[in-house]
């Protein structure tokens, strides 16, 4: 099987798992996820309105804010620099609010690591844009994880 195909077969797998982990409604808790497939690391996160509608007068406008502040994943994440990680392609996708799928964003990102078993965790900024007491993660092969601000990292063991 060729990269490509791994790749998206594990971006699909995470994608259908993350919520499902933790038994919680995807449309109700921010959720990150990563893989590393070979020198492959993928990343994605989902902001349900939800999440954010409770925090503020004017959820859209919040929500704008975090698409705005992903246009740097830096804002989100950060990589250690011993991993040697390069954006490959990223993509942040404005959900609208309907029913069944409640609204929010959805981002994310492949990266090429020439080192990266050097890569042990990403560590989640999140918290400094968006104010929530935690983040459900899952960290692939290794498993869901919760992210709290007092130790904001999704962990690869």
């Amino acid at each position: 099987m060729n990269i490509q195909k791994s790749v998206t077969l594990i971006m699909a797998l995470l994608l259908t798992l993350a919520p499902a982990a933790g038994q919680v409604n995807p449309f109700e808790r921010v959720t990150i996820s990563a893989a590393k497939a070979g020198q492959n690391l993928l990343v994605n996160i989902g902001i349900p309105v939800s999440a954010v509608a409770a925090r503020t007068d004017n959820p859209e406008e919040l929500l704008d804010a975090i698409q705005s502040a992903l246009d740097d994943y830096q804002t989100a994440f950060s990589l250690d620099e011993a991993a040697g990680c390069r954006l490959e392609a990223g993509d942040i996708i404005r959900l609208s609010s309907k029913p069944d799928t409640g609204g929010g964003i959805s981002a994310g990102w492949e990266f090429f690591c020439e080192n990266s078993q050097s890569l042990s965790a990403v560590d989640i900024n999140l918290f400094s844009i968006i104010p929530i007491s935690s983040i459900e993660g899952l960290a692939f092969p290794e498993g869901q994880q919760v992210i709290y601000p007092d130790l904001p990292k999704l962990v690869f063991e």
